[in-house]
């Protein structure tokens, strides 16, 4: 008899199994670390898309930005109304 199967089942179900192959387990590593890693940077380009864009319109005066009462508002120069809470549209 072997050693093997004088165990339980469950304790020889264990010696048999295979042991984790390390270099599998580094190229998962890096596979789903660039995944998420590119996620993220998508969304902080995203972010820093909308800041410029933010930027550039109120330097060129397509926005105004009033600080009313401790709440800051967002006026825009373009006739619209917006359903956003603060933003409201300013005459021409």
């Amino acid at each position: 008899m072997t050693a093997a199967s004088k165990l339980p089942a469950h304790v020889a179900a264990q010696a048999n199994k295979a042991s984790p192959n390390l270099v599998k387990e580094i190229f998962y590593g890096i596979g789903l670390g660039i995944f998420g890693g590119s996620f993220w940077k998508i969304h902080h380009l995203n972010e820093r898309r909308k800041t410029e864009e933010f930027y550039a319109r109120l330097e060129a005066g397509e926005i105004t930005v009033n600080n009313c009462k401790g709440l800051t508002s967002i006026h825009q120069r373009c006739g619209s109304s917006c359903a956003l809470g603060g933003v409201s549209s300013m005459p021409h």
